[in-house]
Formats: C-alpha cells, sequence, structure tokens
C-alpha cells in the first residue's frame, strides 16, 4: 500500500512592495496552522519517507514546518515545475517518484490544481482552505500504479482537526 499525504500550503502573506508571489512566505499564524497539521498528523503514526513541494516560499515552509516535525531525517524535494501546477501534473509527478521502498509521501501545493486533484481523488467535491490535508491510501507497491489502483481517503486534516473521510 502506498499513502499520499497530499496538502495546500498553510496561510500566506499578501505580496508587497514589487513582492513576487512566489516569494510570498507564511504568515505567523500560518506557521502555527502548519505546526497544528503536523501535531494532528502525528497522532495517525504516519511519515512522510519524503516530502515533495513546489519551490515557492510559502508552500516550502510548511513543507520544512511539517517534516521537521513528523521526519526530519526524510528528504525534502523543492520542484519549480510545481509552482500553481494542474491537478495533472501533480498527479503525475507523484505517479513518477520511483524509490518505491518508500511507503508515504507528503504532497505540499497549490489551489487551484491541488483542490482539483484532492477533489478528483476523493470523489466529491471538498472546501481546501489553506494547510488542509488530505490522506490518500492505494492499493499498489508501486507508485508508478497509483493512477490505475483502488484509492480512498482515510481521513481529512483542516482548520487543525482531524476529520473522518465520510
Amino acid at each position: 500500500m502506498k499513502t499520499v499525504l497530499l496538502m495546500r500550503h498553510a496561510e500566506a502573506a499578501d505580496a508587497v512592495n514589487g513582492m513576487r508571489d512566489f516569494e510570498r512566505p507564511l504568515t505567523a499564524a500560518g506557521c502555527t496552522m502548519a505546526a497544528g497539521t503536523a501535531a494532528v498528523l502525528q497522532q495517525s503514526q504516519l511519515k512522510p519517507g519524503l516530502t515533495i513541494c513546489s519551490s515557492a516560499c510559502r508552500t516550502t515552509q510548511t513543507a520544512q514546518i511539517l517534516q521537521q516535525q513528523l521526519a526530519p531525517e526524510a528528504q525534502l524535494m523543492a520542484c519549480e515545475e510545481l509552482y500553481n501546477a494542474g491537478a495533472e501534473r501533480y498527479s503525475r509527478h507523484i505517479s513518477a517518484h520511483r524509490d518505491d521502498s518508500c511507503s508515504t509521501l507528503l504532497f505540499v501545493g497549490h489551489n487551484p490544481g491541488l483542490a482539483m486533484l484532492l477533489c478528483y481523488w476523493a470523489r466529491r467535491i471538498i472546501s481546501v482552505p489553506p494547510c488542509t490535508m488530505g490522506v490518500f491510501d492505494f492499493a499498489t507497491d508501486e507508485w508508478s500504479q497509483i493512477a490505475h489502483v483502488e484509492r480512498s481517503l482515510r481521513f481529512l486534516i483542516r482548520n487543525g482537526s482531524r476529520e473522518s473521510a465520510a
């Protein structure tokens, strides 16, 4: 079984003084939100073997906060091509992971693409505010097969609370 922790970045600051969207950092509240999500996730005993995120400042910061609390020894991979990517690109990037010894990936990205993928995988419309995470299980031992096998939403973490998949 493979597990994907699919997460929207935490709350980011508004762009100021000519700052590019890509450079927007997390707010203090966003840092607290990310740490709270990590604390909720720790209760489930899930530890990512690899963290993948967009290379934008806010996604990288979110990923670092979660990784530090959950699996500081795991590798973090920031990918520029995931900045504001669509659902299809996110899905392809996850499927392209080749280390099948890794059973759990933490994936941090942006809306609307991330929300579209989360809703598609969950087979329903879900509100995806900042710092929302969907935990998905896939009935396979190979990352390359996740697009072709049964998947299930185990639970959501939203607004600092764990929610059932139902």
